[in-house]
This record gives C-alpha cells, structure tokens and sequence, in this order.
C-alpha cells in the first residue's frame, strides 16, 4: 500500500485748556487701562488654576504595546491571536469600563472589565482575527471609561480564500477472485478509531473532505461479494497543509 499524494494671521487741539484737558484724559484713560490689566492678570490676588483632566496632559493617560496590531495574511474561517498589554500612563488611576472592536471579525479576550489601572500599572489581554472575506481589513479598538474614550488602536489583516485539499489513497489490490470492492476508512488518531470515507472498485481513492492543517490516518479493507470485509491493511498518514 502506497502513501497519499498530495493534489494560500486727532484731530488735535490747540488751546492750552484743551491740552490740558487731553493730557487729563489720557492720564485716566491711562489708569482705567492699567486697572483692567491688573484685574486680568489676577491682580488684587485673584489666580485662575487649570483643573486637572480638563485641558494639557490628561492625569490619566491609555498606551498600548504597539502602534498598530498587524495580523498579516490569515486563511478565512482560521483564528490567529495576537498579545496585547494595555497601560496606564498618567499620574492618576483610570477605570475601563468597555473595550470594543469597530470590525467584528476581531474580538479581545482575557480582559474583564470594568478594570482600574492605577498609575504606570499594566494589564494584558489577547485579540483575536478570524476573516470572513477575502482580502484586506482594517478596523480599530477602542477603550473607554465613564469620562468617554481613553485611548484607540488601529487593527489591520488580510483573509485568504480556503485553499480546496484532496488525498489520493492508493493500495495492492486483492489477489483473491471473491473480492469486488474496497472500503477506505479515516481517523485524526494513529490507531483509529477510523470512520469510513467511500468505497472504491479499484486500488484508488480521493478524499476531497480533508480539511487544512490536519492530520489524517487511512486503512482499507477489501469486501466480498457478500458484504464481508477483510481485516484493515496496514496504516498509512497524510499531513495536510496550511492553507
């Protein structure tokens, strides 16, 4: 029995009087400005202080561990999964009350929330792509908390079309005259249990059922005329590629 072959921007015045009456009123005008920058300024001890979180540097600041998660090529209906630590980079502790991907084929796991991060602590979690389609996808993660958005991360992957697998199984046929088919049977595990897969008249087979990335075992056996089978031959295995 032979192994399977394998088929992703003044006027001005003159007279004495009037100067003086000009020089009188620039002198005033002079004090009103000088009172109203004062008064600005904070003058009188008056100060104006900026509340923390409400404009400059947030007291508490999300980073992530990278820039953008790339998940590269990955065969339709396949997850592949990829770290990710969330920090807290300001001076203050921040509450995480919902993360949420903006493309479902991406999902985050092993971060439960609501979760508080105190300052320049860290938590990790994994996210997920599984594609749908073919071709590429970018998406974001965005992470909230009462206040609104904390921080985003852009995602991106690109879904390759499943690649159709077929095995060919070969073996001796029978030299007895009473033989008049085979039964070809399969298993994931050397050994069997095996579950049969099709009959054949001749010493050949196709399994157009094998799936990506797996692992098959085959036997045949031969049948009679009457149903019978004989004992399963020898065991031969097929290692399926990914994609």
């Amino acid at each position: 029995m032979r192994g399977p072959q394998f088929r992703q921007s003044a006027r001005r015045s003159t007279g004495e009087f009037s100067v003086f009456v000009l020089r009188r009123s620039i002198f005033v005008v002079a004090l009103a400005c000088l009172m109203a920058s004062m008064a600005a300024c904070g003058g009188g001890g008056k100060t104006t202080q900026t509340t923390p979180g409400t404009g400059g540097t947030p007291a508490g600041s999300i980073t992530f561990s990278a820039t953008t998660l790339d998940f590269g090529s990955v065969p339709t209906g396949t997850p592949k999964a990829l770290g990710l630590t969330i920090t807290n980079s300001g001076s203050s502790s921040v509450t995480i009350t919902q993360i949420t991907a903006s493309d479902a084929q991406f999902s985050l796991s092993g971060i439960v929330l609501p979760l508080t991060l105190n300052s320049k602590q860290s938590a990790s979690g994994v996210i997920t792509f599984i594609p749908n389609t073919a071709g590429p996808t970018t998406a974001s993660i965005s992470v909230s908390g009462s206040s609104g958005t904390l921080g985003s991360l852009p995602l991106k992957g690109s879904g390759l079309s499943a690649l159709a697998h077929a095995v060919d199984v070969t073996w001796t046929i029978s030299s007895s005259s009473s033989v008049v088919g085979y039964n070809i049977y399969r298993s994931t595990v050397s050994g069997g249990p095996y579950s049969k897969v099709g009959s054949a008249t001749g010493p050949t087979f196709t399994d157009s059922t094998a799936l990506p990335g797996q692992t098959y075992f085959y036997v045949v056996t031969a049948v009679d005329g009457a149903g019978s089978e004989s004992v399963v031959s020898g065991e031969v295995t097929a290692v399926i590629p990914t994609p």
